[in-house]
């Protein structure tokens, strides 16, 4: 699993995290995660290392979400 941050999407006040296979989520960072730490390469590496060292650091919190969502199960539905 890796991810990079996205776009801010203005009209909800969140920023997309598009992982490797092109799926995405959209995150309330300055409410949800507001220390969060952005690194612009490997930020999925970082992110993990953040919940090695401190798991109850913003940067961990997203990186347990973001690993629980990339292998959650799901169907898509195109219409």
């Amino acid at each position: 699993m890796n991810y990079k941050l996205g776009k801010y999407l203005a009209n909800t006040h969140e920023f997309e995290f598009i992982f490797d296979d092109k799926r995405w989520v959209a995150i309330d960072l300055v409410n949800d995660y507001p220390n969060y730490i952005y690194k612009k390469k490997k930020q999925t590496k970082f992110d993990k290392e953040c919940l090695e060292e401190d798991p109850y650091s913003d940067n961990s919190k997203l990186y347990i979400l973001l690993f629980n969502l990339f292998n959650e199960k799901f169907k898509i539905t195109i219409l």
